[in-house]
């Protein structure tokens, strides 16, 4: 087999039976020109990726790793990675027809350094954005993120979607690949790599034809069902962010609008505890964000 052109990357944690199914929905498609890559984080081996792995010695890797979190498996992917693209896809999805040529088709355009792909979710949320608006946001004045990543508008974005990326190889390892700082939930480690890989000059576009459906499985992955956790993860990885992509001048509101949601939730709630947890969460983001960058 001669060198893949893309690498699809599947990071995954304690769902074997969804992450056969979704391998088995892409090697249906035409594959000739990928590679697949499984960063397995489970305890226990995948025995249908071993064995998968023994047919297709050549196309198919399966990397089981010992460290948890998400950022630090995409950079294990992309270490790993033949292809001058790497495709991330959750463990859980659908892709449609036509969806791993979508990607590699756009990187014909000029300056393309990342693609963003359309993800329609199987347990529909309300948009939050109109059909044709801008998606895909980041706004520097507060850090406010827009996705809307199920419209149908072909546009160039600030960040793409976790569950839906692809990005020249060569970007990824210039921006430093993920930062393995965003724990937890690793919210906005994708919206970080995006500013960065931008930040080199690389345009990202939103590619609605490579789209897929997301299945949002409650368990494994990163899915955090207590919200005490989930409100410290948010704000440790939102304030990581900040520190790192914000104007200086952008931090003081950024922090208001932060803090007066947590009260709000709060409130809302009647749990207390959930405004001091998220208060610690912001408070460790800022002491992580002292460190260097954990990338690759």
């Amino acid at each position: 087999m001669s060198e893949p052109r893309g690498s699809l990357v599947i990071p995954s944690l304690d769902r074997h039976t969804i992450l056969q199914e979704t391998v088995e929905r892409f090697l249906d498609f035409p594959f000739d020109d990928w590679e697949l890559i499984v960063v397995d984080q489970t305890a226990e081996p995948c025995r249908f990726l071993e064995q998968l792995v023994d047919r297709r010695p050549e196309q198919v890797r399966y990397l089981r790793i010992d460290t948890r979190g998400l950022p630090n498996a995409r950079n294990v992917g992309i270490a790993a990675a033949r292809g001058s693209i790497v495709l991330f896809v959750d463990d859980d999805v659908i892709p449609d027809t036509g969806f791993l040529a979508a990607h590699l088709a756009a990187y014909s355009e000029a300056g393309v350094g990342g693609v963003a792909g359309r993800i329609v979710e199987a347990i529909p949320k309300p948009k939050t954005l109109a059909e044709g608006a801008p998606i895909g946001r980041v706004r520097r004045i507060d850090g406010r993120i827009t996705r809307g990543f199920e419209n149908t508008a072909e546009m160039d974005v600030d960040h793409a979607p976790g569950g839906n990326m692809s990005w020249r190889r060569k970007a990824l390892l210039d921006a430093g690949g993920f930062d393995r700082r965003f724990g937890g939930t690793a919210h906005l480690e994708e919206s970080d790599v995006s500013l960065r890989v931008r930040a080199l000059g690389c345009r990202i576009r939103f590619v609605p034809q490579a789209s897929l459906t997301h299945l949002s499985l409650q368990t494994g992955g990163c899915r955090e069902l207590d919200l005490a956790t989930w409100l410290y993860w948010y704000g440790h990885n939102y304030m990581l962010f900040a520190r790192k992509n914000l104007p200086t001048a952008a931090f003081p509101i950024f922090l208001a609008e932060r803090l007066v949601k947590l009260l709000y939730t709060s409130v809302r709630q009647l749990r207390p505890a959930y405004l001091v947890r998220g208060v610690t969460g912001l408070l460790d983001g800022w002491r992580a964000s002292r460190r260097p960058a954990e990338g690759l």
